[in-house]
């Protein structure tokens, strides 16, 4: 078994289990153990969500497992459930195909951009839905996470899924649609 520190989520595994089944009754959630998940460190200090299950790093508190849950719960085992037609575990086909066999070559995995942006569009959706300061936030999106969600998109973590410029063109446009949306939803509420 790994080292697991004593900060570490795992000592809090139902409270991890309980949000992510906020987003989605099926999802469960295991810890990186192994020697797949030491492949690289992109895999290694990053969770990951496969079928309905996400993986997390030993290291990772409870706070961090939750911020990440949306992105990977909503956004990636959805997106598993969509692609196996409701079952996450027949979605695993067409998702590896999409996301890393057939667009795989580097500079042009738009699968796995397009996958990565909506996962980001989920989550940032959910934080404006939940979050008072709006436009604090709205700053925060578009100069700080959506940029670093594109950097990461097209760097080697995700193995050069997109070139930079793209990557950025693409992570701002989808933020200031979902900032957009959010703000016509609240306005009719209001």
């Amino acid at each position: 078994m790994t080292n697991i520190p004593d900060n570490s989520w795992w000592y809090q595994k139902e409270l991890v289990e309980e949000e992510a089944r906020k987003f989605d009754p099926r999802a469960k959630v295991k810890l990186k153990t192994g020697w797949v998940w030491k492949m690289s460190d992109a895999l290694t200090n990053s969770a990951t969500a496969i079928m309905d299950t996400v993986y997390f790093p030993a290291d990772w508190t409870w706070a961090e497992c939750c911020n990440k849950m949306c992105h990977e719960v909503r956004g990636h085992v959805k997106q598993f459930s969509f692609f196996g037609f409701g079952n996450p575990k027949v979605g695993i086909v067409l998702m590896t195909f999409i996301y890393g066999l057939l667009f795989f070559p580097i500079l042009l995995a738009w699968g796995r951009y397009r996958i990565e942006l909506h996962a980001c569009a989920t989550e940032w959706e959910h934080f404006f839905r939940g979050q008072k300061g709006f436009k604090a936030l709205e700053d925060y999106i578009l100069n700080e996470w959506a940029p670093h969600q594109a950097d990461s998109i097209s760097g080697k973590m995700y193995v050069y899924a997109v070139p930079k410029f793209w990557a950025r063109w693409g992570y701002n446009r989808k933020a200031k649609k979902v900032i957009a949306k959010v703000k016509a939803e609240l306005d009719q509420k209001s």
